[in-house]
């Protein structure tokens, strides 16, 4: 079953009762929704309220809580600290990984990232740079010669239109992905703590003040996914454009954790994917003749 994700941006008092999440408005009931069957909740607005009942079952129920800052991005999130009982033996085996597996991981991660990008543009009918094509069958051990940021500077040339820099953030193209993949690292960060591992400790990702380095390990497959949401929804002259979110710019993003993605033999929905994912990587930890799964953007 997919988790739902419910976005709130007005003033509410949130409320539990009976299982159900209640979203109130001037004391009358606006929404609800079964406990049990929300995956996130994005809290949008200074003003919303709610139970401290509320949060703790969220929790137990594996749900994450999502704090927006002033300018309505994603900026912090409340997950589970017990949500797997094998979970003590998991995170050692977590933590004593040694470097030549997080290194044959970490390639395996980039090659996965660059062939969905591949397939990205291909799905967009885009001819593909033979640089782009190189460095997916290129990368070697810990992706020692960069070829992760090579072939991005060949993909976003491909696929985005001409005067599209990643490094301005004015552009609604990536006030849109870097919404996106706020949601992305959450719901990866999730998965994690569900599987039973530390979002904390990464393989790659090893800096002192990143609260979720395995995430943003983990991410990088399936941030082509956030892309193709991008292109899918957004014309190409409002990529470029210098506008704030709109409310639907948002749902389009967070609709992104519905798309397919294809393992073998399987289709799953982004969010559910994450957990083959996460808990193929646990299984790795602790077995390392058990392959880690990462998502194809389409069957290829």
């Amino acid at each position: 079953m997919i988790k739902r994700t419910l976005y709130f941006s007005k003033p509410v008092y949130l409320k539990q009762a009976n299982n159900q999440l209640e979203a109130f408005s001037d004391h009358e009931l606006i929404t609800s929704a079964p406990i049990e069957d929300i995956g996130f909740l994005v809290l949008d607005n200074p003003q919303i309220a709610y139970s401290q009942s509320l949060v703790a079952t969220l929790l137990e129920n594996n749900a994450a809580i999502i704090y927006c800052n002033s300018k309505h991005m994603p900026t912090g999130m409340v997950l589970n600290l017990d949500s797997h009982h094998l979970q003590h033996e998991l995170q050692r085996s977590q933590i004593e990984v040694k470097q030549p597996v997080k290194k044959a991981l970490w390639k395996h991660i980039v090659e996965r990232k660059i062939r969905n990008q591949i397939a990205v543009a291909e799905f967009s009918k885009l001819q593909i740079p033979e640089l782009l094509r190189a460095c997916s069958k290129e990368v070697k051990s810990d992706d020692s010669t960069n070829r992760e940021a090579v072939a991005a500077k060949s993909y976003w040339k491909t696929v985005m239109p001409e005067g599209y820099t990643r490094s301005n953030r004015d552009l609604l193209a990536n006030k849109k992905l870097n919404y996106g993949y706020a949601i992305l690292r959450a719901a990866v960060a999730r998965s994690l703590s569900g599987s039973g591992l530390l979002p904390t400790i990464g393989i790659h990702h090893r800096n002192q003040y990143n609260s979720f380095a395995l995430a943003d390990d983990i991410m990088e497959p399936y941030r082509p996914f956030v892309d193709a949401q991008v292109l899918q929804t957004t014309t190409p002259d409002r990529l470029l454009n210098k506008a704030d979110l709109t409310k639907e710019d948002k749902a389009d993003m967070l609709n992104a954790l519905t798309r397919d993605v294809y393992f073998p033999e399987k289709k799953r929905p982004l969010s559910n994917g994450l957990s083959l994912t996460t808990a193929s990587i646990a299984r790795h930890f602790t077995d390392k003749t058990m392959k880690p799964m990462f998502p194809k953007f389409k069957k290829l």
